[in-house]
């Protein structure tokens, strides 16, 4: 009783040192910022506010006009505390002094930002090794396949689409974002998961479901300082949640995995060459020493990084295109033209330059953030006109030049031909395709850390946007403005807007047997 006793006497006395510990880590916490950014800071505390929450409320809310507010003010960088944390602000003239330095690192920001090292976010784990062969796999394996993958995205776009938007000829009324996420899962499920899983109900759904609760459990960690996170996502249910949801989707890799052995070798004992499966289940495969849960891993980075972008310039680009119907005539021809004369390939989609250039300037006018170069400083830096850049510094270079009238003249106002208009000129040809990455266009970044995947982007939401065209009539519903939605540093498409469509008769045979195309 008397040891019982001492051990709660004891326990009592360092939890009550304890308490002064922890105050001080708090209130260094709490006063960090002021102390070290003050001198060029925006997005401060108000008042009596002694925490930083309502100033990352403020910037959830209002991230557009206090970056326009800190740039006003400070010039060309300043401190800001956003809805992630403490940010540099950079301005887009250090894009190309910073596109390529490898002091700068977009897998220590992400690092930081995903949270991949906490229990249940897995799925988004930022591993060097990891992420250098999935871009490595983007760029040398998905990107030079394309050519021959066409023929079954196409066919999963024709299906999701019948799905999603129907057949009826009678005016009615689609979300829009909605049924664009759902066509973009599938089609890029081909790719990453193969035709066993991009149209299994479960898989769709597990994606789906990751996808939302990663988002919900991290605005939930990050209410919590870094050095408690780790403990905190082991009691927060949702991170649970995320665990079984990876592995459920393990385990349906692991049953496509075995079937595919399975038929490999019983094709090899019969003299006969294996079927040839045009996804990219094989190399993660060999990458993850047939972990299926690795496999889940890099599967989840593929999906959720080429769903959120065609998703978003896919639902976009037809809002313009409802909000602009003088294009639609135009856009069809061209499709006719191009699509009827040489069927479906990626030489004819390079040729549909108009609407190109409408996709370009959906993107220039909405990218899919504000920062679209983001990294972390490995180590101090110090840029050329003297900016200093302290370790471990979370940098978000912006890019406002793309609504910058002494960049693109009238730049508020969308033109569909604007970058049509600049393929006509040899000195602009090759910076007015939309994959093209300029310091003045910094939609899917710059440099060597530029997106791997927009090629892939490109290719899905031309012929998704193509079928579309010439397979419905499509408009603004009467009285709804699809205006966009800022949430911090993002910029997504309005996520509840409905647009109105009927089926109409395509002018050219869409639905045909792809294989004789290729």
């Amino acid at each position: 009783m008397e040891r019982l006793v001492s051990d709660d006497r004891l326990t009592s006395s360092w939890a009550v040192q304890l308490i002064p510990i922890f105050g001080v880590l708090y209130l260094f916490y709490s006063l960090s910022p002021w102390l070290w950014f003050s001198h060029s800071f925006v997005n401060n505390r108000k008042g009596f506010e002694i925490l930083w929450t309502n100033a990352m409320i403020r910037f959830k809310e209002n991230g557009k006009g206090i970056m326009a507010e800190g740039f006003a003010k400070y010039g060309n960088a300043f401190y800001v505390m956003t809805d992630y944390g403490i940010h540099l602000a950079l301005s887009p003239k250090y894009a190309n002094e910073i596109r390529n330095d490898p002091r700068l690192s977009p897998d220590m920001y992400n690092a930081e930002m995903l949270n991949g090292h906490l229990y249940g976010f897995e799925g988004v784990r930022i591993d060097s090794v990891e992420m250098k062969f999935f871009h490595d796999m983007i760029q040398n394996r998905l990107t030079p396949m394309l050519g021959k993958l066409l023929a079954p995205l196409v066919v999963e776009a024709e299906d999701a689409i019948r799905k999603h938007w129907t057949d009826s000829t009678e005016w009615h009324e689609v979300k829009l974002y909605n049924s664009a996420g759902a066509i973009s899962k599938q089609v890029s499920g081909r790719a990453f998961a193969g035709e066993e899983l991009c149209r299994h109900p479960d898989w769709l759904e597990g994606c789906e479901q990751y996808t939302r609760d990663i988002f919900a459990a991290g605005a939930t960690v990050r209410m919590f300082p870094g050095f408690i996170r780790p403990l905190v996502a082991r009691f927060v249910p949702q991170c649970h949640v995320l665990h079984e949801r990876l592995d459920s989707i393990a385990k349906m890799i692991q049953t496509v995995i075995d079937k595919r052995r399975a038929d490999r070798e019983a094709s090899v004992s019969q003299g006969k060459d294996p079927k040839e499966h045009l996804d990219l289940l094989q190399d993660m495969e060999a990458f993850s020493n047939s972990s299926a849960k690795d496999m889940a891993v890099l599967q989840l980075k593929g999906v959720l990084a080429s769903v959120n972008a065609v998703q978003e310039i896919m639902a976009q680009t037809v809002f313009n295109i409802c909000a602009n119907p003088e294009l639609i005539p135009s856009l069809r021809e061209e499709i006719i033209t191009n699509i009827g004369a040489e069927g479906w390939k990626r030489t004819s989609f390079h040729k549909l330059q108009l609407l190109d250039s409408v996709m370009k300037e959906t993107l220039r006018m909405k990218p899919g953030t504000m920062a679209p170069m983001s990294r972390g400083a490995l180590e101090s830096i110090t840029l050329s006109d003297g900016l200093k850049i302290p370790k471990g510094t979370l940098v978000n270079l912006m890019c406002h030049n793309m609504w910058d009238e002494d960049v693109y003249p009238n730049a508020n106002q969308f033109d569909g031909y604007r970058f049509y208009r600049l393929r006509q000129h040899a000195e602009t040809r090759n910076q007015a395709h939309l994959v093209s990455a300029t310091p003045d266009y910094l939609g899917f970044g710059l440099g060597k850390h530029s997106c791997p995947g927009r090629f892939f982007a490109e290719t899905t939401i031309k012929f998704v946007v193509a079928h579309l065209l010439l397979k419905y009539d499509m408009k603004l519903v009467d009285g709804i403005e699809p205006r966009v939605e800022h949430i911090g540093n993002a910029i997504l498409a309005n996520s509840s807007a409905p647009i109105a469509i009927r089926r109409r008769k395509e002018e050219i045979a869409l639905d045909i047997n792809m294989s004789d195309q290729l």
